[in-house]
């Protein structure tokens, strides 16, 4: 075959993978579409966004996706039985990562075209929010025993996590060691460094554990009367966000509460309100060295925060007049940006054996002839991107507050980044979860 011959052939089977494979799909124009259309309050086309862009074979990013906007639409047992199949599809990758690990090499196509040919598991905060949000659909269709065994799959998923995290980065370091590589995320000349490492961000333990998930655990605790687990539930919150006095008073009032219990003339609320959307992923070409042609651009994910993410509720007035401050809990921007950043050296890892073959393979195809050379350049730099996947639609913080309310319907007034918004809440039993979404041009209440 002559080289014009295969310089056709390369480009037809290039724009034929471009056209339908994953591993060029645009996930950051894909979400952003989906949450234009929530932005809209039209849910239902979101659903028909996300039905068109999904692969033959749907992925856990769509089951996670779907599920927020169907509880969104306060369809909460549809939202849980789509969540669920994520919910399968995460625990089958975490029995898959004890035994197998791997996750530094990702797979031989990872290191020739880019790391959106790895199959996307969800990033390990994701994961944690998922089984906290199959709690909060639980609660919404008044299922306490059922978020319970969410909110405990939540704690048992944090020791998972945390017994893999040692492990991958003690994969890591051998893997950059055997390689030769000592670039760190400083070394990539013109990436934004200072987003990753704002005190919001270097102040977070880990990626994963929210302060959320664990003080729900102990208002679930207690509303169960198993005040034993309510306890260690609030002081865990409290370890991880030191800094929210609601946690601190309900700790110290719970000997109180549960002396009362049986004996109230008022429902016990939790305020929950999520502020927002999560960030988005973005992709920034980098030149890197590589053996023979000199440079290489490789490309690496940056985390933009997405505009909503200002959006905060501040305080609720109550039927009484009271008012009651609402408290950011957890901070779902921060967590996915130390996410990125815990998993750069890995990524970076992959950009740079991927340099050096895609630097060689130039390398041999000038060697053939010019024309060969740059087909290859230009595939090369035509496959190059970052993996832009990530769960967009999830808030990008939760905010709360704990009050007292008659039981029935009442009326209160939420002040928030939009204005002030009266909503009517329907509380009943002794204790309530009220769960609500602030968005740029409306607040959902999840009821």
């Amino acid at each position: 075959m002559n080289t014009q011959k295969q310089v056709l052939l390369v480009l037809t089977v290039v724009a034929l993978l471009s056209s339908g494979c994953s591993t060029f799909r645009s996930y950051k124009d894909e979400s952003l579409a989906v949450v234009q259309d929530i932005n809209m309050g039209n849910l239902d086309h979101a659903i028909v966004t996300l039905d068109k862009n999904v692969p033959r074979d749907k992925d856990i990013l769509y089951f996670m996706e779907k599920g927020e906007v169907l509880r969104l639409k306060k369809l909460f047992s549809e939202s849980f039985t789509t969540w669920m199949e994520a919910e399968k599809m995460v625990d089958d990758s975490e029995n898959e990562a004890k035994i197998t690990l791997g996750k530094v090499g990702g797979g031989a196509t990872s290191l020739l075209v880019n790391d959106k040919s790895m199959r996307y598991d969800g990033q390990d905060y994701e994961k944690v929010l998922l089984s906290t949000r199959l709690a909060l659909d639980h609660i919404s269709m008044g299922n306490l025993e059922g978020a319970r065994v969410q909110i405990k799959k939540t704690h048992e998923r944090e020791a998972i996590i945390e017994e893999l995290h040692s492990k991958e980065i003690q994969e890591q370091e051998e893997e950059a060691k055997s390689k030769g590589i000592t670039t760190t995320m400083e070394d990539l000349k013109g990436y934004p460094v200072a987003t990753l490492n704002s005190s919001e961000v270097t102040q977070l333990k880990n990626s994963y554990q929210s302060a959320f998930s664990h003080y729900l655990a102990g208002y679930l605790y207690e509303s169960l009367g198993e005040v034993g687990l309510a306890a260690p539930g609030y002081k865990k919150a409290i370890e991880i966000n030191p800094n929210v006095q609601t946690i601190k008073n309900d700790l110290s009032g719970l000997d109180q509460r549960v002396a009362e219990r049986g004996h109230k003339t008022y429902v016990d609320v939790l305020f929950v309100i999520e502020n927002g959307f999560a960030p988005t992923v973005s992709s920034m070409m980098i030149p890197i060295p590589a053996p023979v042609v000199g440079i290489v651009p490789i490309s690496f994910p940056l985390l933009d925060s997405d505009p909503s993410a200002g959006l905060l509720a501040t305080t609720i007035k109550l039927p009484t007049n009271n008012m009651v401050t609402l408290e950011k809990i957890t901070n779902i921007d921060a967590m996915a940006k130390k996410s990125l950043r815990d998993r750069l050296p890995a990524i970076i890892i992959r950009g740079l054996v991927r340099a050096a073959a895609k630097g060689a393979s130039q390398a041999a195809a000038y060697k053939q002839d010019l024309i060969a050379g740059l087909v290859v350049n230009a595939i090369n730099v035509a496959t190059e991107s970052a993996d832009e996947r990530t769960w967009k639609t999830v808030p990008s913080s939760i905010s709360i507050a704990r009050a007292k309310l008659p039981l029935g319907k009442n009326k209160i007034i939420v002040n928030s980044s939009i204005g002030p918004t009266e909503l009517e809440v329907d509380v009943k039993a002794d204790y309530a979860v009220v769960p609500m979404r602030l968005l740029p041009n409306s607040l959902i209440l999840l009821q």
